[in-house]
């Protein structure tokens, strides 16, 4: 994510011998969104739509979270602390189904609500919620700017 311009903490990738590898992330303190007034939450929606691209062409569904979750607001900036659903996996870890990752990025209509959502989880309606106002010059755009 961090290197489609997505802000995310610093994360690194630990191996030692004898152990299983993991993941180290910087811990990030910031506000969730159901603390956010309303204006707020008007101001850091925009936001989260600058990285709707990025999301999308990695399968993230679940970029918002089930519970508004899956990023924090600090100092004025949106960190995405979760990226759990990224390319061939669920947020849960399961593997998705061969036509939920794929070449096509359906994720551009799907997670702007332009397809039926109403048989899908919450993490997907949130991000029709979040992700429904943006405009094809706006993905236009996103997408120019992760190609320089």
């Amino acid at each position: 994510m961090k290197a489609l311009g997505v802000p995310v903490p610093e994360v690194q990738f630990i191996e030692q011998p004898g152990h299983k590898p993991y993941l180290l992330a910087e811990f990030i303190e910031g506000k969730h969104w159901k603390d956010l007034s309303l204006a707020e939450q008007t101001e850091y929606k925009k936001e989260l739509q600058k990285y709707f691209v990025a999301h999308s062409l990695l399968g993230n569904y679940d970029a918002i979270g089930a519970e508004f979750d899956n990023f924090l607001v600090q100092s004025g900036k949106v960190y995405h602390i979760d990226q759990g659903s990224s390319f061939e996996y669920r947020a849960s870890g399961r593997k998705k189904d061969e036509d939920q990752f794929s070449k096509e990025v359906n994720e551009l209509k799907f997670l702007r609500g332009m397809e039926d959502t109403s048989l899908h989880p919450v993490p997907i309606k949130n991000a029709v919620t979040i992700y429904r106002e943006i405009s094809e010059q706006e993905i236009i755009n996103q997408i120019t700017e992760i190609m320089k």
